[in-house]
């Protein structure tokens, strides 16, 4: 539980003049944290701190409470055994209850209040009341404290090691990571950051945010970096996440499943529901069940690409895997502008071939879907077809081959393939595919092959639906292939209005090209779909539009800044395209990254010495940046364009020059005047 949510509640009036007790065993800021939260809860309450024996009193908070800083039982008894109406205790998340210190709270306890329930795992459950206490067995595990107005943390076991590690691996992800790290500290108790080789601010960034973090090593083998890094964890439950992802859900009642878990020891592997935005098989968004909670102790991963958690004795088998709904993942990494920026494609390509070269070292059929998948992620679908042949459809593990059966079915329905795609839609009914995926799949068949009419009507016919396995279809993941259908079929106006809809509602399953596509064909203008690409597309889209002509990308993106959503993102793709734009708009966009703080980004320092451009563009620009914004490194380059400038092109570049630095153009004369 985090320490923002210790004090859900307010205390009644009826202990406004109570004693508060917190027992320390966290860090100084979690203290400081519940001491200051107790204030503003109860600011008429006595809080009394009880601080681990030898620690000193946390700067700032002796206004706030008084403290014992000797924490014997005779100590703690004296401070909180003076006359009032109630006396309530709240616990920093990782206290753990002793004997002495349930005897010490009991009494006081009680004779504030009726009946004080402290509980820890059902079949230990301990009950305070007058007189003292009914269980004792509870002293050496968790304990959850409910008592009038406040609700306490879960505790960490006895052992006094972490509950809840969240490792990462990561390489150059400082645009993502700040709200990776911030959502994921309400979760774990420690943060692991394995750094794989990051020429940016990823580590510095990491430790700023208070990661632990390890300068490790890169070997194209994902489960290997995995492992690395669990080892400088500690906890007892990972929690493994991707910079690129975003946790949200019930912190604290995961940390109550994982600790009455621990003591069970009959679960190794929680599911968590991952949302990702995806580039395979014409879908944008996808959402399935994926194992990222798990026992450091038992388990660890398996595999280069698509890598596996799997059991750490000789077995190496896969653990039965149980969902949690307090936990979820919103995942980016498919994201085009994302995929584009961390060259994905190429990377995987190398790791799946890489994998199959090792031959008996690595498991076959899953290294030829993994290559599969690579290759259609970047535009191979022909070789897509040929390498998921390979793979096992037999193979006990449904998922895979399941998973390698979709990438199958678009590519050879994208290839013409029709033959190959009928038998992967069998593999797939045979395997448990999900049902309402399998009738937009057979709509989609039945379109390709000639039945544009009855195939649509099939698709549309697709509702959403979760599958016994937890996997979600739903009729947005195949809207893109269902619009180039409607395009295919002449009914290319309904495709376009569709489009906006559900552009308009954020399920938008079209990559750029095709986009234009379906709009040239309705006769709509981009700008229809632009007004209404909900905010958190933005990226994504201004992603897709660095390929796009720079004409038309510019076009585009002064568009979606005139929405005034996003701009951040806006910015960065323009400082893309802008290079490659006349100086004027180049101006335009230089002058807005100045006023966001990007000068770095700045396309007019590029224009001046890009070899490509005329001399007159690079003069033009380079004057912009040295009159204008008063930078005086770009003077070299100034002169060598200068110098460069035909003599039958002078009059018309000190005609552009004049609005845009004035005083050099002053300066400058043609010749023979």
């Amino acid at each position: 539980m985090s320490m923002g949510e210790v004090l859900v509640h307010p205390v009644p009036r009826s202990v406004m003049q109570s004693v508060v007790v917190v027992v320390d065993a966290g860090t100084s800021a979690a203290l400081k944290r519940v001491v200051l939260a107790v204030r503003r809860t109860a600011p008429a309450a006595r809080t009394v701190v009880a601080l681990r024996r030898g620690r000193p009193v946390p700067a700032g908070l002796e206004r706030h409470a008084s403290f014992v800083t000797d924490a014997t039982e005779d100590a703690v008894r004296r401070r909180v055994n003076a006359p009032a109406p109630d006396v309530t205790v709240t616990l920093t998340p990782d206290v753990v209850l002793v004997d002495g210190w349930l005897e010490v709270l009991s009494a006081p306890l009680a004779a504030g209040a009726d009946l004080v329930t402290a509980r820890g795992i059902p079949s230990t459950s301990l009950l305070a009341q007058r007189g003292g206490l009914t269980d004792r067995t509870i002293a050496a595990t968790p304990v959850e404290v409910v008592v009038p107005g406040l609700t306490a943390a879960v505790a960490l076991p006895a052992d006094g090691r972490p509950l809840v590690s969240a490792v990462l691996i990561v390489k150059d992800e400082q645009d993502v990571l700040e709200g990776c790290l911030r959502a994921v500290q309400a979760f774990a108790d420690e943060v692991v950051v394995y750094d794989t080789g990051s020429s940016d601010d990823t580590p510095a960034l990491a430790e700023r945010l208070g990661a632990r973090v390890v300068r490790g090593t890169w070997d194209d083998h994902f489960g290997d970096a995995r492992n690395r890094a669990l080892e400088h964890a500690t906890g007892h439950w990972v929690l493994s996440v991707d910079a690129d992802e975003v946790v949200r859900g019930d912190a604290a009642g995961l940390r109550s499943e994982l600790a009455a878990l621990l003591h069970a020891g009959s679960i190794d592997l929680l599911g968590v529901t991952v949302r990702s935005v995806e580039l395979e098989g014409g879908a944008s968004t996808n959402e399935g069940i994926v194992g990222r909670v798990f026992r450091r102790d038992r388990l660890h991963w398996r595999g280069a690409l698509h890598e596996q958690l799997v059991r750490r004795d000789d077995s190496g088998e896969l653990p039965a895997m149980v969902l949690t709904g307090a936990v979820a993942l919103d995942h980016t990494g498919y994201a085009p502008v994302r995929w584009t920026e961390k060259d994905k494609t190429q990377r995987n390509l190398d790791i799946a071939t890489a994998a199959l070269e090792r031959g008996a070292e690595e498991d076959a059929s899953k290294a030829w879907a993994n290559l599969g998948r690579s290759l259609l992620v970047a535009g191979r679908a022909e070789d897509a077809v040929e390498a998921l042949g390979h793979v096992d459809v037999d193979d006990p593990r449904s998922a895979m081959v399941v998973e390698a059966g979709e990438a199958a079915f678009w590519a050879a329905t994208t290839t013409g393939a029709h033959d190959e795609a009928r038998r992967w839609l069998d593999v797939l009914a045979r395997r448990g595919e999900n049902p309402e995926r399998l009738t937009f799949y057979r709509g989609r068949l039945r379109a390709v092959t000639g039945d544009l009419d009855g195939g649509i009507e099939v698709m549309l016919s697709a509702v959403e639906h979760v599958d016994v396995t937890g996997r979600r279809f739903s009729p947005a993941e195949g809207l893109g292939a269902l619009l180039l259908t409607l395009v295919e079929a002449g009914r290319a106006v309904e495709a376009g209005d569709l489009l906006v809809a559900a552009t308009g509602r954020g399920e938008s399953t079209l990559s750029l090209p095709d986009v234009l596509k379906v709009l040239d064909r309705a006769g709509r203008p981009l700008d229809d779909y632009l007004a209404v690409v909900p905010a958190s597309e933005v990226k994504s889209t201004a992603g897709q539009l660095l390929r796009c002509p720079p004409e038309f990308a510019d076009d585009a993106l002064e568009t979606l800044w005139e929405r005034g959503e996003e701009n951040a993102t806006v910015l960065v793709s323009a400082s893309m395209v802008a290079p490659a734009l006349s100086t004027a708009r180049a101006l335009v966009w230089s002058q807005r990254l100045r006023a966001a703080g990007f000068a770095e980004g700045c396309p007019l320092r590029r224009i001046a010495v890009a070899a490509e451009r005329s001399a007159s563009d690079r003069a033009l620009a380079a004057a912009v940046c040295f009159e204008g914004f008063g930078e005086d490194d770009v003077r070299p380059a100034l002169d060598a364009a200068l110098a460069e400038v035909d003599d039958a092109d002078v009059e018309a570049f000190l005609a552009a020059l004049q609005p845009l630095a004035p005083g050099l153009a002053g300066q400058l004369e043609p010749v023979g005047t």
